[in-house]
């Protein structure tokens, strides 16, 4: 398979993975809910990406390890797509979870649980393309893990929000 279709496969899995879930959280809610929350998820990984990335550049440099602007898009690129994969992993247990009502009330709280997951597995496969590109870099590690806190509670406001918005929660 060419390299430049199995990228652009693997990216549309990755977009489908986080649509998918963010339909699932809208299900209970009706048709209108799951595809604005169909098309908000991808949206808001999208966004925490392109907000936090520049601060994860700027970061590294002033710590002195000095990544190119190419290795931190390609990290940061390899985790959405680590993390867009998980997320359409975890498609039918999250499907099952909010058919069955088995966690309750509210089921979007266990999906949301799984997104977290996939979110820091995201985190970890860019830490694991960034940390290795050189032994500068593993000074970097408090640094990484404070910017993934940060961007975590960013994706998480903004997901917040947009389910109060949305009636999901």
């Amino acid at each position: 398979m060419p390299t430049l279709l199995r990228r652009d496969l693997q990216a549309l899995a990755a977009v489908g993975g986080a649509a998918a879930i963010g339909a699932i959280l809208g299900l209970p809610t009706g048709t209108r809910a799951l595809l604005a929350q169909g098309a908000l998820l991808p949206l808001i990984i999208l966004a925490v990406a392109l907000v936090c990335s520049p601060a994860l550049f700027i970061g590294a440099g002033l710590l002195g390890a000095k990544p190119g602007i190419a290795d931190v898009c390609h990290a940061v690129g390899q985790g959405a797509l680590a993390s867009g994969h998980a997320l359409l992993g975890f498609v039918p247990v999250a499907l099952f979870l909010t058919a069955t009502r088995a966690t309750g009330r509210h089921p979007a709280v266990a999906v949301i649980g799984l997104l977290v997951v996939a979110v820091v597995a995201g985190s970890l496969r860019t830490w694991h393309v960034l940390g290795a590109k050189g032994e500068g870099n593993k000074r970097l590690l408090p640094y990484f893990v404070c910017w993934s806190g940060a961007s975590l509670t960013l994706g998480g406001l903004l997901l917040f929000h947009a389910f109060r918005i949305g009636g999901v929660l």
